[in-house]
């Protein structure tokens, strides 16, 4: 969506705020960026779509809809069954502000509110990224379009599929040292992290990305891997307020006869250091189990990456937990990976290309989804003892 020509409606001031009079609700509306993105959105449907104003609904209630539900739609445009003389919603449309990661989380949002109102289209954007889907019935499945259609084109169940490229051929060994600084713009890699580390980080996050080698589905020590589940684009927030966004590896595993989805992913910090992050899934949300700081933790011997931690955690808004603690845990449940005063979760070799079925990587990774399963347990031990003690 090209929104630089978008118009926004007149602003006007109440309690010394700014609010929109917008033209489908017909009231005053408080200025967000969210809403500022919704407001071009509306322009851009009814001057580049042909959408009619009055097929336009904006955060309409899906319990409008005879819904047993509290969710809103931001924006639904509706046909009409002129025997019937009914309107049925054709497109939903979900907003986000423009600093909005749009990841898997967002483009399912839309789903769901797509498939409690049977509506064919669906897209999330944020003014700067949009993504369009077409509900096919055949395939059973949203598929990817190159572009929204036009009003009497999604009237006619109109559109044209995004054909995705196959993903690229791996870069070779040769090409890791030319290619690394690639990363560095993109926020996989930070720019101050040494080029030694950097390159061999290439080939890891290659790996990561690569759909021709997966985990291995089996039982490990202390869980099972029932699924390489792919990649996924995710985003995490963090204590301090900031957010990971991007490409993660995800894994679904058995762990205590309890399912999780494991997810591993290499980027940039703001401090332009970079991080191995292992994120864990619950019910609605998702944390960071573990942020390793590759600058600061990595050893490096010859073209040996040896990946120690020091086993810092922090345990929500209790503060640090004690390390002693969290080895003591360990060392019960999965000493294999105790060095001296340090934790060692594995070692990669710099002389071939990666892949998640290799063995040392493929070490490494159970060690890393290991490691964070006993750090959230850890945590959980340190929050009921201060429970307890409140």
């Amino acid at each position: 969506m090209n929104l630089e020509n978008a118009q926004l409606p007149p602003i006007y001031k109440r309690d010394g705020k700014d609010y929109y009079l917008d033209p489908i609700r017909q009231r005053l509306i408080f200025v967000t960026p969210e809403e500022t993105i919704r407001q071009k959105i509306i322009f851009w449907l009814m001057q580049e779509l042909s959408v009619p104003k009055s097929m336009l609904s904006v955060e309409k209630p899906l319990a409008h809809y005879g819904l047993d539900t509290r969710d809103s739609a931001d924006i639904v445009i509706d046909g009409m069954d002129e025997k019937k003389g009914v309107s049925f919603p054709v497109t939903v449309i979900e907003c986000k502000a423009e600093d909005v990661f749009l990841g898997e989380k967002e483009c399912l949002q839309a789903f769901r509110y797509a498939d409690q109102l049977g509506a064919i289209y669906c897209a999330v954007t944020n003014g700067v990224r949009t993504y369009a889907y077409y509900y096919d019935e055949e395939k059973q499945a949203y598929v990817p379009l190159s572009d929204l259609p036009s009003y009497s084109e999604m009237i006619r169940g109109q559109y044209d599929e995004l054909h995705i490229p196959p993903f690229p051929p791996r870069i070779p060994m040769e090409k890791l040292k030319e290619m690394y600084p690639s990363y560095i713009e993109t926020g996989e890699i930070g720019e101050k992290t040494p080029p030694r580390i950097a390159i061999p980080l290439v080939n890891l996050i290659e790996s990561y990305l690569s759909p021709d080698h997966t985990f291995p589905a089996r039982q490990y020590k202390l869980f099972r891997n029932i699924e390489d589940y792919g990649v996924r684009m995710l985003s995490y927030g963090n204590a301090s307020g900031g957010s990971w966004s991007g490409a993660y590896r995800s894994f679904l595993i058995d762990f205590r006869g309890n399912t999780e989805l494991v997810s591993i992913n290499v980027a940039a910090a703001y401090e332009e250091t970079t991080y191995l992050n292992v994120a864990i899934d619950d019910d609605t949300t998702g944390h960071h189990a573990l942020q390793y700081n590759i600058d600061r933790e990595l050893g490096m011997v010859g073209n040996q990456l040896i990946f120690y931690h020091s086993g810092k955690i922090g345990v929500g808004n209790i503060g640090s937990g004690k390390i002693d603690g969290l080895r003591d845990l360990i060392r019960k449940e999965y000493p294999e990976i105790i060095s001296a005063n340090k934790f060692n979760l594995g070692v990669l070799t710099h002389d071939r290309l990666w892949n998640l079925d290799d063995a040392e990587e493929c070490k490494l990774v159970e060690n890393l989804i290991s490691y964070a399963l006993l750090r959230d347990e850890y945590r959980k031990i340190v929050k009921e003892r201060h429970d307890r003690n409140i």
